[in-house]
């Protein structure tokens, strides 16, 4: 018999956001989800404390589950709603004015087939307007 496959790890992305007047980068980091090699399996918008921004997320932002931030405005308190909120093995957290590479949710995964591994990284690079 050849020898199983280790099971695939369920992978979660966590994007925060807090104002509309990120709208173009927000939906190009949403975008950049959704094009991935490997998709996640999970994609969560956090909205801090902007009604404006989830009413149109929540219109716009297909394949996203939109969540109102819990607890006091800022991105701490906005990242824990998200882990709350999340169902994946991998949490992976994305800035809303960041856009992952077509690789980046593939590569992330890739270091968790080492068992001892508990945590990946990567790299960023800026994009200077």
């Amino acid at each position: 018999m050849p020898p199983s496959t280790p099971a695939r790890p369920s992978l979660t992305v966590i994007v925060c956001a807090y104002t509309v007047d990120r709208w173009q980068d927000l939906s190009a980091a949403i975008g950049s989800l959704h094009a991935q090699t490997r998709t996640p399996d999970e994609i969560i918008l956090v909205v801090d404390h902007c009604p404006e921004l989830a009413e149109r997320a929540a219109r716009e932002l297909a394949g996203a589950r939109i969540v109102p931030s819990r607890g006091k405005p800022g991105l701490s308190a906005a990242r824990n709603t998200g882990i709350a909120e999340a169902h994946g093995e991998i949490l992976a957290f994305l800035d809303d004015d960041a856009a992952a590479d077509p690789g980046w949710a593939e590569h992330l995964l890739a270091g968790y087939a080492d068992p001892a591994v508990l945590g990946v990284g990567g790299l960023i690079r800026p994009r200077w307007d």
